[in-house]
């Protein structure tokens, strides 16, 4: 009676402990994704703000990188914000009136249609975008 007493609480225990790990593994981040921003933001230019992510901890440097895109008649473009930046979760940004001047940009457009990327700077098929656009006045 004890033996089997004794070989059901270590089953339990070790049933209990698969459970946890599996719990654990499902919530470790495999890739990158983006917390902030993440869709309905508003950020003005000269704003000093923070770009947040969760990532796998294999990733030791990112990319991050600023679009908009309007419609057929308005402007779209897609510009590098900071690359090869360490993986630490975030970067402060101050958003900027001259940034992308190699396109042609003399200032960055007000849009409620941006959204940022940040990609792995080794493997750019691991990244994550804005889940919505978010605003810069």
């Amino acid at each position: 009676m004890k033996k089997c007493l004794i070989v059901s609480i270590v089953t339990l225990i070790i049933a209990l402990g698969l459970v946890y790990y599996s719990v654990l593994r499902h919530h470790e981040i495999q890739g990158i994704e983006i917390l902030s921003p993440n869709g309905g933001e508003t950020w003005s230019k000269g704003q000093k703000v923070k770009i947040l992510w969760r990532s796998a901890k294999e990733i030791k440097s990112v990319n991050i990188r600023l679009s908009v895109s309007g419609s057929e008649d308005s402007q779209n473009f897609s510009a590098a914000v900071a690359s090869d930046i360490p993986n630490t979760g975030d970067y402060e940004w101050t958003v900027q009136e001259l940034y992308a001047e190699v396109l042609g940009i003399k200032a960055l457009p007000a849009s409620d249609r941006y959204l940022v990327t940040i990609e792995s700077n080794e493997h750019n098929n691991i990244y994550d975008m804005s889940d919505a656009a978010f605003s810069i006045r």
